[in-house]
């Protein structure tokens, strides 16, 4: 699903069996590595009823069709291994996002910059003359911890927008965007400006 929404490597890497929620909460998810079968059948052998979400069944959920219609599809063509494949490729892009998340840690740790100011109106501005010398995969990268360290709204954040981003800041011309989830950017004299649009004056 999310291959096919234009995801990032983030994405791709699939659910996470531990998320934090906020400081006192981490949302955990001790089953991801069993399948439904295997789950059901052991609730079965323990003679334990289950319970399964009516919405799971509904066409209007493109992620419902997918998993009704296309997995089928996709297992008829390679019996037997689209569920380790596809758990094998989350595994490959788990490991490159651990590895480009330690190069972006010893990029601005070797005075590659990604400091920002926090201003009182709840946009944060930033000098781009450091950023602006990261591969653009990486800033794409510390664009996405920013906005997870500000809690900012990710959806509809895909990889293009993450893209175009550090294309703003590799470029250093002076533009301004608007994004989803009611934020802009706005480059101007080498700072980059990121803010709720209605408190942008």
């Amino acid at each position: 699903y999310r291959l096919f929404r234009g995801s990032g490597i983030d994405g791709l890497v699939g659910m996470s069996p531990f998320r934090p929620l906020n400081d006192a909460v981490v949302l955990a998810r001790p089953f991801l590595s069993f399948s439904r079968a295997d789950l059901i059948d052991y609730l079965t052998r323990l003679g334990e009823s289950w319970r399964v979400d009516s919405s799971n069944r509904s066409a209007e959920f493109l992620r419902n069709r997918i998993r009704h219609e296309l997995i089928p599809l996709l297992n008829d063509l390679f019996p037997g291994r689209v569920d380790s494949s596809i758990r094998k490729f989350a595994s490959h892009a788990a490991d490159l996002k651990e590895f480009l998340d330690a190069q972006l840690d010893a990029a601005l740790a070797a005075g590659g910059g990604g400091e920002v100011l926090v201003r009182s109106d709840g946009s944060v501005v930033c000098s781009v003359e450091h950023l602006a010398k990261l591969p653009p995969i990486l800033l794409s990268i510390w664009f996405r911890r920013l906005w997870r360290d500000r809690r900012w709204p990710m959806r509809g954040m895909d990889a293009s927008r993450w893209s175009a981003l550090a294309q703003m800041v590799s470029d250093g011309v002076s533009v301004r965007r608007e994004l989803p989830g009611g934020l802009s950017a706005e480059l101007y004299e080498g700072e980059m400006r990121l803010s709720p649009v209605f408190n942008r004056k």
